[in-house]
């Protein structure tokens, strides 16, 4: 009888560690899936700006600023490693 006593507290606290550790996961979960909302939301009234735009400018246009931004980023970047490289090799 006691064997089987200890057998079934043994499940029982493994079933409640396992079930505290699933609620932890939960709430984590939870918490992601509410910033991923607001995150989604933001990008949809970003999309729909975006969209406006081409329809306002023309895809043409709105491609050609994209593309010289890139460029100007890309620029930018390689400046940056560039000043990078020659401050390291002055050390």
């Amino acid at each position: 009888m006691f064997y089987h006593y200890y057998k079934a507290l043994d499940s029982y606290h493994r079933l409640n560690t396992t079930n505290g550790r699933l609620y932890r996961e939960n709430e984590h979960l939870t918490a992601t899936n509410d910033r991923l909302k607001g995150e989604n939301d933001a990008l949809r009234s970003e999309l729909k700006d975006f969209r406006f735009l081409r329809k306002v400018l023309g895809s043409q246009q709105i491609d050609n600023l994209i593309a010289q931004a890139k460029d100007m980023e890309q620029q930018r970047k390689q400046n940056q490693r560039t000043r990078r490289r020659n401050t390291n090799y002055e050390r």
